[in-house]
């Protein structure tokens, strides 16, 4: 897989980086002796393996190891096998294994005995080149396999962060599923409670009640449809509607009123609410309204916004009403205060909810505004 995310040199660098050890290491050669046509075609060689190195760099390792360790050997390079280095970065970083690092250490072990054994040079001259040599190749591999290691740990990290990103988007569809449908199941279920007890008189009442209950369970299935239909289209072609915000806060309060929560709406500041927090906001007080109507009926209700140039407060305050105490979802903070503690963070917030002495209960949330103009 590196392989393909990874390319060495271009042809431009790769024939620099040739041509200057060529020119270092490798001239004058000796056009009049015996050997300048052996001498010129292991340049050549030497050339056509760095050539190679982008597209095909365990050839080009081939080549110009072979043709430097003639070189050598014939006295005809000093080439500490630079290019050989070169062209062994790459191989390090593409295939790198034990098995490759004891066949690449093997071959430059032989090398440097034949080398320390043969030839015209000195044994002090042979052994500093040998020396030289094996620091060259073995930092050249050192280096290609932190590079491997680093290429690694970025295609890992960035399996990790797409990971995260389902995972977010998943909870954001949990999230908003949750709000829909408890909001709405929640007055269906209260209606439709009320609509049970109803006088048999009554028409009118009942007939109330049951067009409360079919508008609220339209108005979900819309929801829902909008909801999921985002989920499964990213690109922006599914059916979408508006995301609710304050203008829309009035409305949730009034909805929670038949219900038995008198409920009551001060909104003010709305100048300094930036819209991208709205939704934000009109989730807090969603949340908060169905879990007053669950566990607090009768018990009056205040919904308080108060936009300013820095933050918006969003407190909602469940009264102990005659006879009712206001009890906190079952089970804890139950997973629509979790949700909202999340999307409060998100935007990087502060949430706490609780009970308050009295035996009412307390959501409020301060959401910073800077920045999201």
């Amino acid at each position: 897989m590196l392989g393909g995310q990874w390319r060495a040199g271009g042809t431009a660098l790769n024939a620099a980086v040739g041509m200057l050890v060529i020119a270092v290491f490798w001239l004058p050669v000796d056009l009049t002796g015996s050997g300048a046509v052996l001498e010129l075609g292991l340049t050549v060689v030497l050339l056509g393996g760095l050539l190679l190195r982008g597209r095909f760099a365990t050839t080009a390792l081939v080549l110009t190891g072979a043709t430097t360790l003639t070189g050598a050997l014939l006295n005809i390079t000093q080439d500490p096998f630079v290019a050989v280095a070169w062209t062994l970065y790459p191989v390090a970083v593409r295939r790198s294994s034990a098995k490759i690092a004891r066949t690449v250490g093997t071959v430059v072990l032989v090398a440097v005995t034949v080398l320390g054994f043969t030839g015209t040079r000195e044994v002090a001259e042979a052994a500093r080149y040998a020396l030289i040599s094996v620091l060259v190749l073995t930092g050249s591999w050192a280096l290609g396999e932190a590079t491997r290691r680093q290429l690694v740990e970025v295609e890992q990290n960035g399996r990790l962060q797409a990971e995260q990103a389902v995972l977010a988007e998943r909870l954001r569809l949990v999230r908003e599923v949750h709000d829909v449908v408890s909001h709405s199941l929640t007055s269906i279920t209260l209606s439709a409670g009320v609509a049970a007890h109803v006088a048999p008189g009554d028409a009118e009442r009942l007939s109330r009640e049951l067009i409360r209950v079919e508008q609220s369970g339209r108005q979900a299935l819309a929801d829902l449809r909008i909801v999921l239909g985002a989920a499964r289209d990213d690109n922006a072609t599914a059916e979408r509607a508006p995301t609710p915000g304050l203008e829309a806060l009035a409305g949730l309060v009034a909805d929670v009123r038949p219900a038995g929560v008198p409920a009551e709406l001060a909104l003010t500041g709305r100048e300094h609410v930036p819209p991208s927090l709205e939704p934000t906001i009109y989730r807090i007080v969603q949340e908060s309204l169905t879990n007053a109507v669950r566990h607090a009926q009768g018990a009056r209700c205040t919904v308080t916004v108060t936009g300013r140039p820095e933050v918006v407060d969003v407190e909602i305050v469940s009264g102990r009403g005659t006879g009712t105490t206001v009890r906190p979802p079952a089970g804890g903070a139950g997973y629509g205060l979790l949700g909202l503690r999340e999307r409060v963070e998100l935007v990087n917030g502060d949430f706490h909810s609780g009970p308050l002495p009295d035996g009412g209960f307390r959501v409020a949330a301060v959401i910073p505004t800077q920045d999201r103009r």
